[in-house]
């Protein structure tokens, strides 16, 4: 099996999943895909309608303390850039740029990363290395 059959069936059992996510309320998204020359494996993320806050902040609490955020910043809404974002999310696995924040302008997510000029506004002692 070739990279790009990978991806063609990517998109086809998404859009099977679509459908049915669609008639049930639900959404459902596939994940990472490992393959080799004979088969692939796809793991699946199904959320109810309606609770995707609550997932966002069950994550964002249950992976705050490896960045030294609290459970109640959640929600913190802080001025970056001279925009107003709230602190929605965080991604344990982005290096890089494991903040999410939501722009209160236009509800676009963006990330962040955590530097000193974060850590300054965030109220944490240095960048955390992850």
């Amino acid at each position: 099996m070739e990279r790009q059959d990978v991806k063609k069936y990517r998109v086809e059992i998404q859009g099977l999943l679509d459908g049915y996510a669609k008639e049930k309320g639900v959404t459902i998204k596939i994940g990472q895909i490992s393959y080799d020359k004979n088969d692939f494996k796809a793991s699946f993320t199904l959320v109810e309608a309606g609770n995707k806050e609550d997932v966002r902040r069950m994550d964002f609490e249950k992976h705050c303390g490896m960045f030294g955020l609290k459970k109640e910043d959640y929600g913190r809404i802080e001025k970056l850039m001279g925009k107003s974002y709230k602190l929605v999310g965080i991604k344990p696995k982005g290096r890089k740029y494991p903040l999410v924040f939501e722009s209160m302008d236009n509800g676009n997510s963006y990330k962040f990363k955590i530097d000193n000029y974060m850590c300054d506004k965030l109220g944490l002692n240095e960048p955390m290395v992850v």
